[in-house]
């Protein structure tokens, strides 16, 4: 039997937009940020940590901000999140920009 291969994680989602729409949603901070209700502070940049002010209403207290360290448990435990989130991204790349 093939072992698995668990070095990574995919989710798959169809998104009506360009290509490059998606990208920039989600490789440009500011874009994002605004997608995921956040006003992100500095750029996305390998090993770079990137915080900012939640701006969903009644949450505008909190800063975003996820440890290096707990990246990829983020990514791992939270399913129910991610639907959600590919929901707000397909919504966020509909608008013309």
């Amino acid at each position: 039997m093939a072992q698995a291969n668990t070095d990574k994680i995919e989710k798959r989602i169809l998104l009506r937009a360009p290509r490059s729409r998606v990208w920039r949603a989600l490789s440009d901070a500011q874009e994002f940020g605004s997608w995921f209700g956040v006003q992100l502070a500095g750029r996305f940049e390998p090993g770079a940590r990137v915080s900012g002010k939640v701006t969903h209403p009644g949450y505008e207290h909190l800063t975003f901000k996820i440890p290096l360290e707990r990246r990829a448990k983020a990514f791992e435990l939270n399913d129910e999140g991610w639907g959600l989130q590919m929901k707000a991204i397909e919504r966020h790349v509909a608008q013309a920009k």
